[in-house]
């Protein structure tokens, strides 16, 4: 089995994104049946609908790349009527982002400071940088001290705000505009952030209007998890025991489970509101379409369940 994870992850299959694509597949695999398969599409059919999941390679992309790329992926699915063989009529969209935005500067300067061996991680990095900050205007830089709380939590509002004018957020906005052409047609989920420890807001692009934030609970309580932002609407997010859905790796889920393999984070909360809203959009007469499209551009971060929105919120 050792073997089997470390070919995956040298072959990219165990990376982040597909950790996510595979998770899409696992929540799908338990309401509908997969009829076409390839490394990054897999058509699935429920109730005589086909729902396509597509896969869109964003790793190592500037959000212009980004835009780009979504972009050509929504229109090549709207004008396509079949997928891998299987005939279909796609006119509304679910495109769920499990990644966070911070400008270009501050991540090249991460990963350098990274590299030096001198922060082992975001949260040290940001601890650093608010050091050799305070220290510039006289400023006690000690984590207890009100004055580095101060700089700490402005430095990380400056780090995890995406510059204005970016691609995806003009493609996103363009994209939801009524008179646009997918008005109505697009929904975009996004994960909140994994650094709920220190942030009481979602990071980029979940931060953006016409986004719907997801926050993180943990599976089978309603409870945020403790790593998450917080987002407009909470699901499932932690933990989750790695499992080869569709069988295309040839491992099976019973041998993976025993390995108590696990994973979490807001990465694997959003695609789950994502299936919901496909799944919805498919319908003939969707019940929260509209209702996911008016949430989607308010900012409000209440991490209401999903339960609860679709009782609250849907319908009306």
């Amino acid at each position: 089995l050792a073997d089997k994870l470390d070919a995956l992850s040298k072959e990219g299959q165990l990376s982040h994104g597909a950790l996510v694509f595979n998770h899409v597949l696992a929540v799908l695999s338990h309401i509908a049946d997969a009829v076409a398969v390839s490394d990054t599409t897999v058509v699935f059919k429920k109730d005589g609908h086909a729902i396509v999941v597509q896969g869109v390679d964003t790793q190592g992309f500037q959000t212009d790349g980004i835009a780009n790329t979504l972009d050509n992926a929504v229109y090549t699915l709207t004008i396509s009527n079949a997928v891998l063989g299987v005939p279909v009529s796609l006119q509304r969209i679910a495109v769920n982002m499990s990644f966070a935005i911070v400008p270009c500067g501050v991540l090249w300067d991460y990963q350098k400071t990274r590299d030096d061996g001198k922060a082992h991680s975001f949260e040290d990095y940001m601890a650093l940088l608010t050091c050799e900050n305070t220290e510039r205007f006289n400023v006690d830089c000690s984590a207890d001290s009100k004055s580095f709380q101060q700089f700490y939590d402005d430095l990380w509002q400056i780090a995890t705000t995406a510059l204005e004018d970016d691609a995806l957020q003009s493609l996103i906005i363009r994209s939801t505009d009524m008179g646009g052409p997918y008005a109505d047609a697009l929904v975009f989920t996004a994960s909140a952030g994994n650094y709920g420890d220190v942030l009481d807001y979602p990071l980029a692009p979940a931060a953006w209007p016409f986004v719907l934030s997801v926050s993180a609970s943990n599976v089978g309580t309603d409870k945020l998890a403790e790593f998450s932002n917080p987002g407009a609407i909470s699901m499932a997010g932690a933990w989750f025991e790695l499992n080869d859905a569709l069988g295309r790796a040839g491992v099976s889920a019973d041998t993976l489970a025993i390995t108590s393999t696990v994973y979490a984070g807001t990465s694997f909360a959003a695609p789950g509101l994502a299936v919901f809203a496909a799944l919805d959009l498919s319908q003939v007469n969707s019940y929260c379409s509209d209702a996911l499209l008016t949430y989607a551009g308010q900012a409000n971060y209440k991490n209401v369940t999903l339960a609860e929105f679709v009782r609250e919120v849907c319908g009306q």
